[in-house]
């Protein structure tokens, strides 16, 4: 029952075929259309956008190349380019405070151009104290937090995030299989939703853990941190209010999610 989706994604890589041939930008594009197209055969309110990304361990320069070519794809592509970020092990790659120059040039890019390209940074996968990548994403104005998991370690941080209204983008089935956490009830996100941080479930990397869906990681946190109805309803609706949709396909996007919690809520009541 997933309705909206936000992939991460190398739009610069695109995809090759078996004899290392890459597909051109047209073709490309071509692909998002036919998939958009196949999916809304089965879900025709089913919407998908791409957020660009790099990786952290690139040097400046290619970062910079990177976040110049992800603004132009925004200026391009403005339907399918929704946010920039830098992805990859965290604590083996150079730090956000490293990258922040780079970043910052959206911020002229913007002013001349006048198109933004939100960040999404992915930041906070870590179980060290040490790694204070988050103090650097929240001050980089990122709309999201991607993980996001040492942040009860941050006290005042915590409620800077509040403050600032940043969704942190939970992802407990990867930080269990990545080893961040063995235990699901002593998951730190538990914590964030009892003080009031806005928060959403994400698979992060389906491909690689080979499963499919939400399904499982709402189910283990249901379980886990002892969630009730009420919780359940704020963690999906936040999914749409902290999206990179547009403000007009988040009206659009509620309408269709407020019919079909009602739904899901009446069918429960049916069955149990």
């Amino acid at each position: 029952n997933i309705q909206h989706a936000e992939f991460r994604t190398f739009f610069t890589s695109r995809f090759y075929d078996l004899e290392g041939n890459f597909n051109t930008e047209a073709e490309y594009l071509e692909i998002l259309d036919k998939v958009e197209k196949a999916a809304q055969q089965l879900d025709p309110d089913f919407t998908f956008i791409l957020l660009q990304q790099s990786l952290r361990f690139f040097d400046n320069h290619k970062i910079g190349k990177d976040v110049m070519a992800a603004h132009g794809y925004r200026t391009k592509y403005p339907k399918w380019v929704r946010g920039f970020d830098l992805v990859a092990e965290e604590d083996a790659g150079h730090t956000t405070h490293f990258h922040a120059k780079e970043l910052l040039k959206l911020d002229s890019l913007k002013q001349e151009t006048g198109v933004e390209l939100p960040l999404y940074l992915h930041n906070g996968e870590s179980n060290w104290a040490s790694t204070a990548n988050l103090y650097d994403a929240v001050l980089l104005g990122t709309k999201r937090i991607g993980h996001g998991f040492n942040l009860f370690r941050f006290p005042n941080l915590l409620e800077l995030v509040k403050e600032k209204d940043i969704c942190v983008e939970v992802s407990p089935l990867s930080n269990q299989i990545l080893g961040y956490i063995r235990d699901l009830r002593m998951h730190p996100a538990s914590t964030y939703l009892r003080r009031g941080v806005n928060c959403v479930i994400s698979s992060d990397d389906p491909m690689i853990f080979d499963y499919q869906g939400l399904s499982y990681d709402f189910w283990s946190v249901f379980l886990a941190w002892e969630l009730d109805l009420a919780a359940l309803k704020k963690l999906t609706r936040n999914s749409i209010e902290y999206s990179a949709l547009t403000e007009v396909e988040k009206v659009k996007a509620m309408a269709v999610w407020e019919k079909r919690w009602d739904l899901f809520v009446d069918n429960a009541l049916a069955e149990f």
